[in-house]
């Protein structure tokens, strides 16, 4: 009895022996060794080239409206209502413009704004100081107004009650502009194109039954409209400069193009990171900071026609903020640095080509937020810098 106990014992020992024993396989590929197991690497890619152009501001559809004058740029407003039903009758016989102002630029004393009326018909997406200089007659103001160098106020503008009349009753209206020729520095309002505090129009008015009632309504249109004391011809190519400019109110991008060659088509990205260097005393940030965004050039390897750049508009690009007194600023925060990432990626594959990328403004003609890059080494800062983080795969075993 005890021998057929001890004879199954000693096979499950045996067989349990004989699976925990490595062996090679029959066709001896495990003998063979691989020259690399794969490895993570770091490339800071080479600043070859930046430049810098400009292109013209449009300021109809951004949330902010620009009124004075500052680092050598001017502004005036045009606005233009047209949603009169709640007035029943063209018997208006006071009116009122609101506008609630969130910032200033400039340190200068209080200064006197001018009304004057438009005479030709303007839109507010693609308006321009170019397209209306020539549309009122500044000697003719029929109401004035002041504004304070405050950062929170509100101002407040008559409005002669007999344009409104006109226009209730449906004619010429074009709106109306401000400016301000004295002004010493640049008051920042709040536009029709936000939720709330966007500028009002309060009118008095008789009704149709003979009774006095109020009524408030927002514009239709209204944009800053920029002029510049001196400023270079847009789409002009400005290389070889030291420092390159992001300038909400002027219109500057900034080109750069990294060298990626030392990446290999295998390699896999982990992550890119990408940073800009300022040069603090040459950079003027509003409080909510300046947003940027990193677009890939698609069609212009030489940057010779930049009037007919463009950019890659398949892909969700990496955008960043330049905060005030921040002397660096880098695209590391979820999901940004993912789209870098991919940014990167792409041109390794060959999917994009690397013809350099165009550094810009989210929201020109907001306000005059203006920051200055640092595109050369030197004792003060330093330029532009691509980290990425690159993975290799393992080598085959045969």
């Amino acid at each position: 009895m005890k021998k057929l106990i001890v004879a199954p014992v000693l096979s499950l020992l045996l067989l349990a022996i004989a699976c925990s024993t490595d062996k090679s396989l029959p066709s001896g590929f495990d003998s063979l060794h691989r020259t690399s197991t794969g490895q993570i690497k770091v490339l800071y890619a080479p600043l070859l080239h930046a430049a810098q152009f400009r292109a013209p501001v449009k300021t109809g559809l951004v949330p902010t409206l620009l009124l004075g004058k500052h680092a050598g740029v001017t502004s005036r407003v045009a606005l233009r209502f047209t949603n009169f039903a709640s007035v029943d009758t063209a018997t208006v016989s006071s009116a009122t413009l609101t506008f609630n102002q969130n910032a200033k630029w400039g340190n200068g004393s209080e200064f006197s704004g001018t009304v004057h009326l438009i005479n030709s018909s303007w839109d507010e997406s693609s308006v321009t100081w170019d397209g209306l200089k020539n549309a009122y007659d500044p000697s003719s103001s029929l109401a004035s107004f002041a504004v304070q160098p405050l950062d929170s106020t509100t101002v407040s503008v008559p409005v002669p009650p007999e344009w409104i009349n006109s226009w209730i009753n449906k004619n010429n209206n074009n709106g109306f502009l401000l400016e301000a020729p004295q002004a010493a520095f640049m008051a920042q309002w709040i536009s029709v194109d936000v939720t709330q505090s966007w500028p009002t129009l309060s009118m008095i008015f008789t009704t149709k039954s003979g009774t006095l009632d109020t009524v408030a309504v927002g514009p239709t249109e209204d944009a800053s409209l920029l002029d510049y004391d001196q400023l270079s011809p847009a789409y002009t190519l400005e290389s070889d400069l030291e420092k390159t400019l992001l300038d909400n109110a002027k219109g500057y991008r900034t080109l750069l193009r990294f060298d990626l060659s030392a990446l290999p088509v295998q390699a896999t990205i982990h992550q890119a990171q990408f940073a800009l260097n300022l040069d603090p005393a040459a950079t003027t940030i509003g409080s909510d900071g300046l947003e940027i965004v990193v677009n890939s050039v698609r069609n212009d390897s030489a940057w010779q026609n930049l009037d007919e750049m463009v950019v890659d508009t398949v892909y969700i690009h990496p955008n960043g903020t330049i905060n005030p007194d921040v002397a660096t600023m880098t695209i590391s925060a979820t999901p940004h640095v993912t789209y870098m990432t991919a940014l990167i990626q792409r041109i390794t594959l060959g999917t994009v080509p690397n013809y350099g990328f165009v550094v810009q403004s989210t929201q020109y003609g907001k306000d005059l937020s203006s920051a200055t890059l640092y595109t050369e080494q030197n004792a003060n800062g330093m330029k532009p810098t691509l980290k990425i983080t690159y993975a290799l795969p393992a080598s085959p075993r045969f």
